[in-house]
């Protein structure tokens, strides 16, 4: 899902997730519709495991790997 409204101010986001068994998600924000079905942006990793839990990456982009769970990013 793409929002193509118009630009968003500042957010907060709040969301509840389950993952089962050796799963990975992720929720994709202030990114850039690339085409194709293809998103870029700052996307807040799901993911089963202490370390990658709540990771924070730049998908598409350079810096991939921001901040690994636990670490705080400014």
């Amino acid at each position: 899902m793409v929002w193509k409204g118009g630009l968003v101010s500042d957010f907060e986001l709040r969301f509840q997730f389950r993952l089962a068994g050796d799963n990975q998600a992720g929720v994709q924000y202030r990114g850039q519709d690339l085409g194709g079905g293809a998103v870029g942006g700052y996307q807040y990793v799901l993911r089963t495991g202490p370390e990658s839990m709540g990771s924070l990456s730049d998908e598409k982009g350079s810096r991939k790997v921001l901040a690994l769970g636990g670490e705080k990013v400014t």
